[in-house]
């Protein structure tokens, strides 16, 4: 029998810019179903041709090869893909290989940027700092491939390796950066500053009215056709926005968008020759909008509206891209590969035990292809760890003792195993105060009373939960029922008496140590403040509060006056968990445990970084026989499935180090 005969070709489809691939295979329904569901999409029938379209990638190449293979077909390609596929096939093979060490060539980084090139692969001695040189190879992965998510380890210098990968892809024109505010306002500026001190920056914020940022953009835009690079550095809050999406959950064509607030409509209007968004875990995270249960936010539809050119770069950075669930990741892949993450339920049922209700709510379930999915996410994802980059950088010490222990063969050594045991995880475990203890279980049975009434809701449940988490974090009252904390707390009492041990309630010296103290909730780090001041402890605070000029201040202080009479900086996990490094400091006292485990790691990693080789000691704060219990127990189990999709699948183990303290 002979063998089918597909034809496949390159042509413009009817917008007569796009550049797409034509296939015409013979017909057989299966093979169409395997075509749209297996190849880059979206796919589109041209009745007139009498063929299928799909994005012109390598990946629709490779993926008809398969496809035909499976029908026992023939290609006939025409010259003109030919052409085309010989030079991409050159291009994919100088994608280096992500796990790879060693240094990457970049030419134009190392004649226009010298100083990352000088950084990467040689460090700077002056400072202690050794070559780093996979950032080397996660610039090149990132301009060659041209959408990439850059999932290193928090602290190994993500925005670095962007910079670097914009310059080596020869990008000029308009540069988007979508990163929190003070990143955008802050940090982005800095390091460009600092890496290219000749391009043409521009911050976009709330020190501009609204005619005047629209003026900023349409400025940017009439810079489009110079050969040099303009950025624009923004926060999420300028680009949201609704808009109409197809069945897979793509932006549909037109696009019909509607601004939320103060967004900036003329962004939209700019096809950007790069976007960077920073901290893609906060913007880009989330299903589907188009199916089920809608799960993206106004950021999220905002990024999506965005127009990148054909030959541009797509850059996502979070050092904890599932932000706390494994199917958050889809938004990000979805963003930077549309063409091959296209529907997010089909995905999910792909990966991991999904069930739908009578009422058509999906529910999303255990994982079950832990390996398929990062296979997938590999195709645009890289990924480094600590441990594997920085062996001299000691990894961080968890400090305390278990829930249970009693239930716990005592060893000196260094406990080395994540697993939760029957002896319970390990944190500094302290009673509480009575009078908080009294207060917390007032709320207990009031919360019981009004569950068993039907008086809770959904939101009420929540609201109660918060409530517990706080009163177990110290005394206080409520107020048109909101929380106002005061002391006395059994975790400021533990503090003071810490830092007292410490001598940063003595006479200062330049060996005495620096000390960040951490909680989820505001109002608790303004108490601790108060608290600090009254027992002659002077303490800096960042909160959503603190102005970017305050921000600026207080981390020059720190990390660089050593006679500051300054040894404790008080932070919000929000606030404190970006654009901050901190690493000055030995020790992170944490006060509270968040819902998202990913929330705290972000604050971790502002000391522990690569900038400085020193032991980083963890010390949390948990109160016994309250609600901290369970979700300190539950963060465990995430955090290790997370880091099993991340890490495990690529053969790198992942261990937390505890240190046993006193129990006396």
């Amino acid at each position: 029998m002979a063998k089918h005969l597909w034809t496949m070709g390159i042509n413009k489809a009817k917008d007569g810019e796009t550049t797409i691939i034509w296939i015409r295979p013979h017909y057989d329904p299966n093979v169409n179903a395997d075509l749209k569901a297996n190849l880059p999409g979206p796919a589109r029938w041209n009745g007139d041709k009498q063929w299928w379209q799909f994005p012109l990638h390598w990946d629709t190449c490779t993926g008809t090869r398969t496809i035909a293979n499976k029908y026992g077909a023939d290609i006939r390609m025409t010259v003109d893909l030919i052409q085309w596929a010989t030079v991409e096939k050159a291009r994919q093979a100088t994608i280096p290989d992500v796990n790879s060490m060693k240094a990457v060539d970049l030419p134009r980084v190392r004649a226009e940027a010298p100083a990352i090139w000088t950084l990467m692969t040689e460090g700077d001695p002056s400072k202690g700092y050794p070559a780093r040189p996979y950032q080397t190879v996660g610039a090149a992965f990132a301009a060659r491939n041209r959408s990439c998510l850059i999932a290193d380890d928090p602290g190994l210098g993500k925005t670095v390796q962007t910079i670097a990968a914009v310059v080596e892809a020869g990008i000029t024109g308009p540069i988007l950066v979508v990163a929190p505010k003070v990143a955008a306002e802050i940090t982005w500026p800095k390091e460009l500053k600092r890496w290219l001190p000749n391009d043409v920056v521009y911050t976009l914020g709330s020190h501009l009215n609204a005619h005047e940022r629209a003026a900023l953009v349409k400025e940017v835009y009439s810079l489009r056709n110079r050969n040099e690079r303009v950025w624009l550095l923004t926060s999420p809050y300028y680009v949201r926005c609704r808009a109409e999406v197809d069945n897979y959950g793509n932006i549909k064509k037109p696009k019909k968008i509607q601004p939320v607030n103060g967004a900036v409509m003329e962004l939209f209007d700019i096809k950007w020759s790069t976007i960077v968004v920073d901290e893609s875990h906060q913007t880009l995270a989330g299903g589907s909008p188009g199916v089920g249960k809608s799960k993206w936010s106004a950021q999220r539809f905002g990024l999506g509206a965005l127009d990148v050119a054909p030959d541009g770069l797509r850059i996502a950075l979070s050092g904890t891209p599932f932000r706390g669930k494994e199917c958050y990741l889809w938004g990000q892949l979805n963003w930077l590969r549309p063409d091959l993450f296209r529907g997010y339920w089909k995905w999910c049922e792909k990966h991991f035990n999904v069930t739908k209700d009578g009422f058509g709510c999906w529910d999303i379930g255990r994982m079950i292809d832990e390996a398929g999915m990062y296979k997938e996410a590999a195709n645009v994802m890289i990924r480094r760890t600590k441990r594997e980059v920085a062996s001299d950088l000691p990894a961080k010490m968890y400090a305390g003792w278990p829930l249970y222990p009693a239930k716990y063969e005592w060893d000196e050594d260094l406990q080395e195993n994540l697993q939760v045991s029957e002896a319970g995880p390990i944190a500094v475990w302290l009673d509480m105060d009575p009078r908080q203890a009294k207060a917390y279980q007032q709320m207990v049975d009031n919360a019981a009373a009004d569950l068993e009434g039907g008086v809770l809701l959904v939101n009420g449940i929540l609201a109660e939960m918060t409530r517990l988490r706080q009163f177990a974090g110290s005394y206080g009252r409520l107020m048109d029922g909101r929380f106002v904390p005061s002391l006395p707390s059994n975790k400021f009492n533990w503090l003071a008496e810490w830092l007292d041990e410490r001598g940063i309630a003595k006479k200062l010296e330049q060996t005495t140590p620096k000390i960040v103290v951490a909680s989820q909730f505001s109002q608790m780090i303004d108490v601790i403040a108060e608290g600090l001041t009254d027992f002659g402890v002077k303490s800096f605070k960042f909160t959503g509060a603190t102005s970017a000029a305050s921000r600026v201040a207080i981390e020059d202080d720190w990390q660089n006056n050593p006679d500051s009479d300054v040894r404790v900086l008080l932070l919000t996990t929000t606030a404190g968990g970006v654009s901050l490094t901190l690493d000055v400091a030995d020790d992170l006292v944490l006060l509270d445990e968040t819902y998202n485990p990913d929330d705290q790691l972000q604050v971790e990693d502002r000391i522990h970084r690569l900038s400085r080789i020193h032991q980083v000691t963890i010390w949390k704060l948990l109160s016994l026989n309250t609600i901290e219990e369970g979700i300190y127990r539950n963060n465990m189990a995430t955090e290790m499935s997370i880091r099993g999709i991340l890490d495990g699948q690529r053969g790198v183990d992942f261990a937390k180090v505890f240190a046993g303290q006193s129990m006396s």
